[in-house]
């Protein structure tokens, strides 16, 4: 049986597929206790991920649970309240609008 990652494969920057990613630091996303909130109040908090390139991540859980914070967090959307958000191993903060676009797509 194939992978689902073989039976429909993706985009990966030149890479060969089946070939490593590389460390997701370098080539992903990286949370590191990410805290969210609106306002003063944080809602979520220390949230770690490592999401390698290419890879496709699904968020689960009921209504309210904070989905769309998170990733309204990851695209900038919303400020962090705390934790640190790396992208190909650079700060989120830090980055550039037009540079965040042409790195990130969400969904």
């Amino acid at each position: 049986m194939e992978k689902k990652r073989d039976a429909f494969p993706l985009d990966r920057g030149g890479e060969k597929q089946g070939e490593n990613p590389g460390h997701p630091e370098k080539n992903g996303v990286v949370t590191r206790h990410l805290a969210v909130g609106y306002g003063k109040k944080v809602l979520i908090r220390d949230i770690c991920l490592t999401i390698g390139r290419g890879e496709i991540v699904t968020l689960v859980g009921p209504n309210g649970s904070g989905k769309s914070t998170i990733l309204n967090s990851l695209a900038r959307q919303l400020k962090l309240a705390g934790g640190e958000v790396l992208i190909e191993g650079t700060d989120l903060q830090k980055m550039k609008a037009v540079s965040l676009a042409r790195k990130m797509a969400l969904v």
